[in-house]
């Protein structure tokens, strides 16, 4: 079974920010099925990105941008030879890809891990005595683990999405008769 990432769609949601911003194209355009050349090289980079950053599986990108994933796939496939050969899509790559590192740059990170607990605990996440489902944050340095039931699993999981916004982590949700990290 695939891993479910919070982060997925906020980093993809940041993509579209960015295409908005320089190109002026609105997320319902991108998502739109036109064949304009922008639109579609947009949607190759978004797709590009999400999986050299975050190794975002190519279902969960199509269903943001409204393709199938074998378009995804064929996407990824091409990437390489659209760098070489074709400047506009070069271009348009590159232009996105450094105001994407540059944010990427700007995000917070905590010192340990029991700053990132006590963060939590103070934001209102319930922590749970019989867990069923494990929230995992990913941090660059450590990886915390949020033990919740399914009775508080909707409020925490969009609790955490939201207090963890400006951080550089990923958010993991693992079901208890999955491997969890301890």
């Amino acid at each position: 079974m695939r891993t479910v990432k919070l982060s997925d769609e906020s980093e993809v949601k940041t993509l579209f920010a960015i295409i908005q911003k320089n190109f002026g194209l609105k997320e319902r355009d991108i998502k739109s099925s036109s064949r304009k050349e922008l639109l579609v090289i947009t949607r190759q980079v978004i797709s590009n990105i999400a999986r050299i950053e975050n190794n975002t599986h190519p279902e969960i990108i199509g269903s943001i941008l409204n393709k199938d994933r074998t378009s995804i796939l064929s996407y990824w496939k091409k990437h390489d030879q659209y760098l070489k050969s074709w400047p506009v899509y070069k271009n348009t790559f590159d232009r996105i890809y450094t105001d994407y590192c540059r944010l990427k740059d700007k995000r917070q990170l905590f010192a340990s891990e029991q700053e990132l607990r006590s963060y939590l605990f103070n934001v209102g996440v319930k922590f749970s005595e019989k867990p069923s489902i494990f929230i995992t944050v990913k941090m660059k340095d450590f990886v915390v683990c949020i033990n919740t039931d399914y009775r508080n699993f909707s409020f925490n999981s969009e609790l955490i999405r939201l207090a963890l916004i400006d951080y550089d982590c990923q958010i993991e949700i693992n079901f208890e008769n999955e491997t969890r990290i301890k």
